[in-house]
């Protein structure tokens, strides 16, 4: 790239253009000066003859030719064919400017005007430029000189900031206040440029400890790798050997450094050394994957069966072969114990399958196809949730964890799925299978089918739980029994023994008893047996409940049957107001029930109601949410707190007032006879009947 000097370019560049600017100015100066001169004399000495004509009037042609000349004309005036000359004649070589004048009557005047003065004039003028131009140039280079330093004082700072950076100090950066300027666009362009040359710089450094790092790498590898690896030259002569080859053909790196691969690596025979770049593909310049059985030897020269892969490397025009080599007799004893492994698991009655430890399927026997319905082609390859259904993946997983952290998993019962969607219940128990190094590498399974072990053992648990809960229910009624008989003739003895004792007095008494004693006590006899009949009259019906008595449910008016049960007890207690009332729509007809039933329900709560009232009974029916609600509340103290359970409890009696118990829990077993229930709420019981 030519690089001159941009200050002496531009200076000479600004030189140039203010000399041709200078040159053109004087020319310009020059010829504008010279036209009007000239136009000036001419015209000066035209106008002069035309006033001295003007004021000579008529004068003849000679008179006039001596005024003009007076007035310094020079020139020559035509009268017809006469001629009169005015002043001197133009000397030879005289440069004169010539006008013809029309001054009428016939006359005209050539006017002649020297130009001796104005070329004069014109020659000082060009004296003066040409002594003044230089000046002017000299000036404008100095002048130039300095704004050129001034200019271009930028790229100085340029050129300090490259250098700066070619010394390795970094960050050094222009930071251009415009970036719209010539300047401003080459600054942010210098900015940018170190930008990313510092960044490749970064990058080549981080590349170069990236593959410095890959070589260490590549080091470590060869030297811990669990395969001999060897590279030989284009001379088969050994140039690279690790450890692992050491320990399988017992060769130092020193003793093997310089050996060729054929008695080193493999046995020399008779007429036929193979060198390493035989076994290796023409073309082949990286492993192929493609494993070549030989032959080895050892240092001790046993022979042994030996696996390899091979390549070739070209670089700098030298070839190399490199191989990974390994003993493979333990493999081929353990391949051998393998297949004999295959038969026995082959001929298994159990499904026997591995998978690795992701859960993808590896080998497949013929139970587990028996079994599952899956080929060993369709199984092997896919995941062994194949088998499992959705809800038991998550413990599937688990097991594969367990296999995988070297637990076994015991035998434990779950469910499999088989090609045709069917389950079947198995018994599974999963193992770890290692490889040569200990790892965990697989996971493998022993499923049993035990779903008609399993069938035959729920058949047997249902017929026992089925005698169990047998027993139980019959011990249960047992115990009931025993406790309703207990309570039965504890609340039957009073008023037998009542009755006992009135009798008694009546027997002995006799004749000589007064009439209305004898009323008297015929009347408590009544009351005695009445009271037992109820109480025998609650027993049947509970013990009627208890063995699922049937109801007879039909459409029943909620209202007339509430306002039935409100009539007897109005008649039964005529100071007691009792009223009925709907609160909202309750459809006549509806619910369905067992007519007699709930009228027994109310009628056990308005007898409760009425003994403990004081002036009123209220009787509410609501619609609720699917139920209809019958409140029954009365204007008495209502139940004491924390006896509400109690009162619901067969004979027992918390006022005291002649009440049997078995009211309030003969209305409660009715109406959860009907689906519903009988609760105390607020000082009122309600009853709640489905509506539908």
């Amino acid at each position: 790239m030519h690089t001159p000097s941009l200050g002496r370019r531009l200076v000479l560049a600004g030189v140039v253009v203010v000399t041709v600017l200078s040159v053109a100015l004087d020319v310009l100066l020059y010829v504008t000066l010279r036209v009007n001169l000239r136009t000036g004399l001419i015209d000066d000495a035209t106008e002069q003859a035309l006033l001295a004509t003007r004021s000579a009037g008529g004068v003849a042609l000679d008179e006039l030719a001596t005024k003009l000349a007076g007035q310094g004309v020079r020139g020559a005036i035509t009268e017809g064919d006469r001629t009169a000359i005015v002043g001197l004649p133009p000397a030879d070589g005289e440069a004169v400017l010539h006008r013809d004048v029309e001054l009428g009557r016939g006359r005209r005047l050539h006017v002649v005007a020297s130009l001796n003065s104005v070329n004069r004039s014109l020659h000082r003028l060009v004296q003066l430029e040409l002594l003044v131009t230089p000046l002017v140039i000299a000036l404008a280079f100095l002048l130039l000189r300095l704004l050129a330093e001034y200019a271009l004082s930028p790229l100085d700072r340029i050129a300090v900031a490259a250098r700066r950076t070619a010394e390795g100090r970094r960050g050094e950066r222009l930071h251009p206040d415009r970036t719209d300027t010539r300047l401003g666009q080459m600054a942010s362009a210098y900015d940018g440029m170190l930008d990313a040359l510092e960044q490749a710089v970064d990058d080549a450094e981080a590349a170069r400890d990236e593959t410095e790092q890959l070589l260490e790498r590549d080091r470590r590898i060869l030297a811990t790798a669990r395969e001999a690896f060897v590279t030989v030259d284009d001379l088969d002569r050994i140039i690279e050997w690790n450890d692992e080859a050491r320990r399988v053909f017992g060769w130092t790196r020193e003793e093997a450094m310089g050996r060729t691969f054929a008695g080193t690596v493999t046995p020399v025979r008779p007429g036929r050394q193979r060198a390493l770049r035989s076994y290796v593909r023409p073309g082949a310049v990286e492993p192929s994957g493609r494993v070549i059985a030989f032959t080895g030897c050892n240092r001790g020269g046993e022979e042994f069966p030996a696996r390899m892969v091979a390549w070739t490397t070209v670089h700098g025009g030298q070839t190399t072969t490199s191989a990974f080599l390994w003993d493979v007799t333990q493999q081929t004893m353990a391949e051998e114990a393998i297949s004999r492994l295959a038969a026995i698991v082959e001929s298994a009655e159990e499904a026997m399958f591995s998978t690795t430890l992701d859960g993808d399927i590896v080998t497949w026997n013929s139970a587990a196809e028996a079994m599952y319905g899956y080929t060993a082609g369709e199984a092997i390859g896919q995941h062994v949730d194949l088998i499992v259904p959705e809800d038991l993946r998550p413990t599937m997983r688990a097991s594969l964890q367990a296999v995988e952290n070297g637990r076994p998993v015991e035998r434990f019962e779950t469910v499999r799925r088989c090609q045709n969607g069917t389950t079947i219940e198995v018994a599974v128990s999963m193992s770890p299978v290692r490889d040569r190094q200990g790892r965990v590498s697989a996971a493998s399974s022993i499923d049993r089918d035990i779903t008609e072990e399993r069938w035959i053992a729920r058949q047997l648990d249902n017929t026992l739980a089925a005698l169990e809960a047998t027993a139980d229910e019959a011990r249960e009624s047992e115990a009931a029994t025993r406790r309703f008989l207990d309570d039965a003739a504890h609340q039957l003895r009073a008023p037998i023994t009542n009755v006992h004792a009135l009798a008694e007095a009546l027997l002995r008494s006799g004749a000589d008893l007064d009439p209305a004693d004898r009323d008297d006590l015929l009347s408590a006899v009544y009351r005695e047996t009445g009271r037992a009949g109820r109480l025998v009259a609650g027993l049947l019906r509970i013990a009627r409940l208890h063995h699922g008595a049937a109801l007879a449910p039909a459409p029943c008016n909620m209202v007339a049957l509430c306002e039935e049960q409100a009539a007897t007890v109005r008649a039964a207690a005529p100071d007691l107001e009792v009223t009925v009332a709907a609160e909202g729509p309750v459809p006549v007809g509806t619910p369905s029930v067992d007519r007699h039933a709930v009228g027994e329900v109310l009628s056990n709560l308005l007898a409760n109601a009425r003994r403990h009232a004081e002036s009123s009974v209220a009787v509410t029916l609501r619609r609720n949410d699917g139920w209809v609600e019958i409140e029954v509340a009365d204007d008495g103290p209502g139940l004491p707190d924390g006896m509400v359970d109690a009162a619901f409890d067969r004979f027992v009696s918390l006022d005291g007032r002649g009440g049997s118990g078995l009211g309030l829990p003969i209305a409660r077993e009715l109406a959860r006879a009907h689906g519903g229930d009988v609760t105390y709420e607020g000082k009122a019981f309600v009853v709640r009947l489905p509506a539908g």
